[in-house]
């Protein structure tokens, strides 16, 4: 996967996740904290629906929430749009997937 696919798709669940976006796009990316009351490192981290087939694994939805999954904290919860643009130009996507 090029990097400008893995910058566009973090910027997608990044307005999904902030509600950037039209609302059945947000409706589709949850985080953790929303489906469990337990408080975790991980509650800023996306929820994998529970899809198992191996073609949901070719879906916008299933990369962008793998590549948020994959991110920092501070990257994560940046305050705006263009700062985590800004941060995520920064971030080695080498190794990620």
């Amino acid at each position: 996967m090029s990097s400008y696919l893995k910058y566009t798709l973090g910027v997608l669940a990044f307005k999904s996740v902030k509600g950037l976006v039209l609302r059945y796009l947000c409706d589709k990316f949850k985080t953790r904290a929303f489906f469990y009351d337990r408080n975790t490192s991980y509650e800023d981290n996306l929820n994998f629906p529970p899809y198992k087939s191996a073609l949901w694994q070719c879906t916008l939805l299933y990369h962008a929430t793998n590549l948020w999954n994959f991110l920092k904290c501070n990257l994560i919860n940046s305050a705006s749009l263009r700062i985590f643009k800004r941060k995520q130009n920064e971030f080695p996507f080498s190794n990620a997937f």
